[in-house]
């Protein structure tokens, strides 16, 4: 019965082991999958929307890492987060296939991308995984 039970416990540990992402990951799949994706006849691809923005969440996460190493102070790091969680609703766009066109964004993307960004930089310039 006890061999049971650590083999089960150790199985449980070694799963969550293999199971956490990237702190990039984790945020890019966390704005991907809250993503709103209606929108008319237009479809959503979750996979290419992941695609198209992990590079900048794991740009993001490095530059966080850089601020660190380079010596800026935590103040500094909040500032800089709520500039990225500004800034993203300003500059955010969306191309729609159909016409070419790009359109505005939903506000409430523009705030998520914000948040999922800077809690990116932040989580890169703490250490976080």
């Amino acid at each position: 019965m006890n061999k049971f039970i650590v083999m089960v416990a150790a199985g449980v540990l070694l799963a969550g082991c293999t199971a956490s992402k990237p702190s990039p990951e984790r945020h890019a799949i966390a704005f991907t999958e809250n993503h709103s994706s209606t929108d008319g006849g237009v479809r959503f691809s979750p996979q290419g929307t992941y695609r198209n923005i992990i590079p900048t969440f794991e740009k993001m996460y490095d530059q966080g890492k850089l601020d660190r190493i380079v010596g800026h102070d935590v103040h500094y790091a909040i500032k800089y987060a709520g500039m990225l969680k500004e800034q993203a609703g300003h500059h955010l766009t969306e191309a729609y296939d159909r016409t070419g066109d790009k359109m505005p964004a939903d506000p409430k993307d523009a705030d998520l991308i914000g948040n999922e960004l800077s809690a990116t930089y932040l989580d890169g310039y703490n250490g976080v995984y």
